[in-house]
């Protein structure tokens, strides 16, 4: 009896050692992600595992390209599936590798598409997907990169809303007001109130002004003839709300990190080099080819019009010649630098938090195992960063456990049920937290001063029977990027200065 079981024991560690759990390396060569916010340098890693690892990489960018282009020079094939990228011209605002930095390097889903056409991420995994599955059949390594997250989760997870968006629909142009819109004629507000009839738990979860959201959730219920959050919750019982069971069990992810006040320094000097590259030519040059046809109301909310700098420069693109060139012109243009700056800092913080909420912090969702590596010092990237990616495959490939551990979950605290106003900001908000956190603003505060000021004065000019007049509202802040309405800035610290406006 008792040699039966010593024997059963060591006949268990025998096969756990020669087939560990992490078995890779099983006929098909795993997939790589690279995550990471805008400017760490994603596009680097990439192409230094794609070069290394036999491998060609799918790039899956949507917003912004990463920081820092490949200093690296290689032969291998390139793939890049950028929702931007795939746009012809406006090289600069979407960064894009020039010939030069190329090197003979093949791209595929590059510079071939019309601005005025949508592309979405349905287009994006229905392309990508046939691209990445031959590289799999052929034993190449494919990298995905980008940091556009829900991008990289098409590809990863399986949806049970498959189809939408496959139709003809997804080439109409962008031009006229009547078709840019899924609803046309229809005010959001109207759209918004149909969506809490026949589906008041999603329309609970999303901003009343998130119009892309709402015609999302609208669509999915005329397709489906299901509510989405049926849908959601139907996802949640497969294997996790937030996409279902994962479409590869072969996955490796690594998280590009930096610490946020360097990441900073290297977007302003990013945009600093953009400006010296000719952006602002490039959007006058791209406004007046296209942008002009569709008017001048500023909606930034599809395809190409989304990239960071379009919105922010609006009012300088419409501006006259002589506007332009005038000192107020100039005071506009200085302004607009800055929230392009600014706007591109607080997109950074979003990818972290998407993150840290979708990847690290979603206990019921299978997530395959994420590597951080610290790329804060640039003159220890090759250390910190490529050496140990390269450690951590070349350990997954050898069937071992990789020396360096994967990042543990996170406990991420969410609360985004529940619409919340506040009237003294017009502020709206998805979720009790989001309102607490613009509650304990500065910006709120800052409100509220005024506001009690324009009280009390009112009160005094009322009883010395003299006209109301306005209190000036000086610069604007700085509007959230198109990506979540719900995340709001966190509250400043008391003695950190925050960037203001120049004058």
């Amino acid at each position: 009896m008792m040699l039966g079981r010593a024997l059963g024991v060591c006949i268990r560690r025998l096969i756990l050692n020669c087939f560990p759990k992490r078995m890779f390396f099983s006929g098909v060569s795993p997939l790589v992600v690279v995550l990471g916010s805008t400017g760490v340098g994603k596009s680097q890693l990439a192409i230094e595992i794609a070069k290394k690892f036999d491998g060609e990489v799918i790039s899956a960018d949507s917003m912004q390209t990463s920081w820092s282009r490949s200093v690296v020079r290689w032969t291998s094939q390139l793939l890049r599936f950028s929702a931007i990228q795939v746009y012809k011209g406006l090289d600069i605002i979407t960064n894009k590798v020039t010939t030069e930095e190329m090197c003979g390097v093949r791209h595929h889903m590059f510079d071939f598409l019309d601005p005025l056409k949508e592309f979405t991420v349905v287009d994006f995994r229905n392309r990508a997907l046939p691209i990445l599955e031959e590289l799999r059949r052929c034993g190449k390594m494919a990298v995905v990169v980008g940091g556009t997250n829900y991008y990289i989760e098409s590809l990863l997870w399986e949806t049970l809303v498959t189809s939408y968006g496959d139709g003809p629909k997804r080439n109409e142009k962008l031009v006229t007001e009547e078709n840019k819109s899924c609803f046309p004629g229809k005010s959001t507000e109207s759209l918004y109130a149909y969506l809490q009839d026949i589906d008041p738990a999603r329309a609970g979860m999303i901003h009343p002004n998130d119009r892309r959201k709402i015609e999302r959730s609208l669509q999915v219920f005329k397709q489906e003839k299901t509510p989405q959050s049926k849908i959601f919750n139907d996802q949640r019982q497969r294997g996790g709300i937030l996409g279902g069971p994962l479409r590869y069990k072969d996955v490796i992810m690594f998280w590009i990190q930096c610490q946020q006040d360097v990441l900073e320094a290297r977007i302003d000097a990013r945009v600093d080099r953009m400006m010296e590259q000719g952006l602002i030519n490039e959007l006058l040059n791209f406004h007046t080819d296209y942008n002009a046809r569709r008017g001048t109301s500023g909606d930034y909310t599809q395809g190409i019009f989304q990239s960071i700098g379009f919105k922010e420069f609006h009012s300088y693109l419409i501006a006259s010649t002589d506007e332009r060139e005038s000192k107020a012109g100039k005071k506009m243009f200085d302004h607009s630098l800055w929230l392009m700056k600014q706007v591109t800092k607080r997109y950074s913080k979003y990818q972290k938090k998407w993150i840290n909420k979708r990847f690290l912090g979603e206990p019921d969702r299978e997530v395959p195992p994420i590597y951080g590596l610290d790329a804060t010092n640039l003159e220890e990237w090759n250390e910190n960063v490529r050496d140990t990616a390269f450690k951590i495959l070349d350990d997954l490939l050898a069937g071992r456990e990789p020396r360096v551990k994967a990042l543990e979950k996170i406990d991420v605290v969410r609360s985004r049920e529940g619409i919340f106003t506040c009237d003294v900001c017009n502020v709206t908000c998805v979720g009790k937290i989001s309102f607490n956190v613009h509650m304990t603003s500065k910006r709120h505060h800052l409100r509220m001063e005024r506001s009690k000021k324009a009280t009390c004065r009112s009160h005094a000019e009322k009883a010395q029977g003299k006209p109301l007049v306005e209190e000036p509202q000086g610069m604007p802040l700085v509007e959230e990027p198109p990506l979540d309405s719900s995340f709001v800035e966190k509250p400043c610290e008391k003695k950190k200065a925050k960037p203001r406006s120049p004058d």
